[in-house]
């Protein structure tokens, strides 16, 4: 039998098309084996659900659910550096988030578009 570990999260991001595109992570338990499931398209259309993870054993002495919850927090890191937020609020506002984290080139691309824009 399937058991959800961890409940599915849903993060948002502005494309530079200006179309809202939407990440959904969770993970799931099924006999011992560990699977990180995902699924991503425009927000509003058509959700693409991706094969997943699969972890039966750990790494460094973790066990596998210690494994598959450090993978797990580990692509929502990845996804949130990217500029992918908890809600659709504000989610302009994102650039300035990955420039406090220090991604520069999705503040640039952000900065160039609206320049573009402003100028247009």
């Amino acid at each position: 039998m399937v058991t959800i570990v961890r409940q599915p999260q849903t993060f948002y991001r502005r494309t530079a098309s200006k179309n809202v595109v939407q990440w959904t992570i969770w993970l799931q338990e099924d006999q011992g084996v560990y699977t990180i499931k995902t699924s991503h398209g425009q927000k509003g259309g058509k959700i693409i659900e991706d094969a997943g993870v699969v972890i039966v054993s750990g790494k460094s002495g973790r066990t596998p659910m210690e494994q598959a919850v450090l993978e797990f927090d580990s692509k929502i890191s990845k996804h949130r550096d990217q500029g992918y937020t908890f809600n659709t609020d504000g989610i302009n506002l994102t650039v300035f988030v990955a420039l406090l984290r220090g991604n520069q080139m999705v503040a640039s691309a952000y900065f160039l578009e609206k320049e573009k824009s402003f100028n247009s």
